[in-house]
């Protein structure tokens, strides 16, 4: 009978072959699996949530979605007065669509989708924002010199030191928005850098507002009808009355529909009280008052 027992040197051979077998089977096995795992990996890549840069938080998409919905939103509010003033409607027709457009992937619970929409809504509306921002650039470098100009005049002929105070205010005011648009411009944050131009020249607008409120105070009824001073607004100069609306976030085409009602509305209740329609009396020439238009 042969002995079939092992010598040292062939448990030694028959215990490497063994590792290398069990080796190789492993790293298949393995290799099939990381195979797997990244093919499931491609292909759900673009369903994963987005991280932060730093990749150390994860962010839900939903949540980002709808933050930048409202974001959105109240950045058209704010500028559809713009658009249409200037006569760009067109351009405010198209971001408003491509906002509505991710509003609906929104709602169908596409948050991936609808969290890239709505970050390209974004991006145009702030690039829309930038050509806008170099009208209000040069319409605010105009009036600021204009009405620099008044205010300086003003005061070199009043009798008061103090006469002109308040539209120095205004001038100062308007200059502080100024330069916060300045610095949003160079941020790229163009929708900020509108809004503060826009309250600038609301400032700069403040200065013939008043000295017209001033310098008509004490007109008769009959002589308010007859230089259609009838509501607040008529204080504004006609030929800066679009830039006041527009300063306002007002679309001027709609406000001067409203204040011809309002006009009306007034004109016939003076009527209606006095009985009958009110025609100015003929008076002198009055006499110039040095400190005409200086608010008090």
């Amino acid at each position: 009978m042969k002995n079939f027992s092992l010598t040292f040197f062939d448990k030694k051979i028959l215990s490497l072959f063994t590792i290398v077998l069990m080796t190789s089977i492993s790293a298949i096995i393995g290799g099939d699996l990381h195979a797997q795992v990244d093919t499931k990996a491609d292909k759900k890549a673009d369903e994963a949530p987005l991280t932060k840069q730093d990749g150390t938080v994860t962010v839900d998409p939903a949540n980002v979605a709808n933050s930048l919905k409202a974001s959105n939103l109240k950045h058209l509010k704010k500028l559809k007065s713009s658009f249409y003033n200037i006569g760009e409607k067109d351009k405010y027709d198209v971001i408003m669509k491509s906002y509505v457009d991710a509003t609906i992937t929104l709602s169908e619970r596409k948050y991936i989708e609808a969290r890239r929409k709505f970050e390209q809504n974004q991006t145009d509306i702030n690039e829309s924002a930038k050509g806008l921002t170099d009208k209000y650039k040069e319409k605010y470098a105009k009036m600021y010199a204009d009405y620099s100009y008044i205010v300086v005049d003003l005061k070199i002929n009043a009798k008061s030191e103090s006469v002109n105070s308040s539209y120095e205010k205004y001038l100062a005011a308007a200059n502080e928005f100024q330069t916060t648009a300045v610095e949003q411009a160079e941020k790229g944050n163009y929708t900020e850098a509108v809004y503060s131009y826009k309250n600038g020249i609301l400032n700069l607008i403040r200065i013939p507002y008043f000295i017209s409120k001033n310098k008509n105070k004490n007109l008769k009824v009959a002589e308010k009808i007859s230089k259609n001073l009838l509501i607040e607004d008529d204080y504004v100069p006609k030929e800066i009355i679009k830039d006041y609306d527009d300063s306002k976030e007002l679309i001027f085409e709609e406000r001067e529909k409203e204040r011809e009602k309002e006009r009306a509305a007034i004109r016939k209740g003076i009527t209606s009280k006095l009985g009958g329609d009110v025609t100015p009396e003929v008076n002198p020439e009055a006499k110039k008052d040095p400190q005409a238009g200086v608010e008090k």
